[in-house]
């Protein structure tokens, strides 16, 4: 009787003698399959920043080649420069790869091909001040009230104050101080 049994990347034949005593030997080789065990993901950055691509993949004597598809195409090309035959390669962000899509294809040794999920590249904006704070003159006693207007991903807020004698701002405390908009009362 014959047995194929699966050990790691490697299939043993296992024979059974009449005996019952079984004798291994080596039969197929190893397998050639590739896995990838970690996908690319989404990224968001400013123009002008690094951010890396990553893969991880398991099969034989892997190569890799990571790969950009524009909006208004349909076909995919590959990137070029340093690093972009590794399983992890960084690039300078360029404002014009806003809303492109990456990949990569993964081969090995054998020529079996394999492509990662797409993933999505996105230019990210940082805050835009729309409205700026006004000047305020007010007396003791009389609430005021702070606006900023912005834009931008992920915003928060701090508002702060910078004495007449003093060279440092310091963050105001209490109730909306995190918030675009700020109500005091002038002590």
């Amino acid at each position: 009787m014959k047995k194929y049994v699966k050990a790691g990347l490697v299939y043993f034949l296992v024979l059974f003698l009449a005996l019952n005593n079984p004798i291994i030997a080596l039969a197929s080789g190893t397998n050639t399959e590739i896995s990838i065990t970690v996908q690319p993901v989404d990224i968001s950055v400013a123009a002008g920043q690094y951010f890396t691509m990553n893969v991880e993949a398991v099969g034989s004597g892997l190569s890799y080649q990571w790969q950009y598809k524009k909006p208004e195409s349909a076909s995919w090309k590959n990137f070029s420069g340093g690093g972009v035959t590794n399983a992890s390669c960084s690039k300078m962000m360029n404002a014009t790869w806003d809303g492109w899509k990456y990949r990569c294809l993964i081969t090995d040794e054998n020529g079996n091909s394999i492509t990662t999920d797409e993933a999505n590249i996105t230019l990210f904006y940082g805050p835009q001040i729309i409205s700026q704070p006004i000047d305020l003159s007010l007396v003791e006693g009389q609430c005021f009230t702070m606006e900023v207007e912005a834009t931008g991903n992920g915003l928060s807020y701090q508002w702060q104050y910078k004495k007449p004698e003093s060279t440092s701002w310091k963050n105001f405390s209490g109730n909306g101080v995190t918030s675009a908009s700020c109500s005091k009362w002038m002590s």
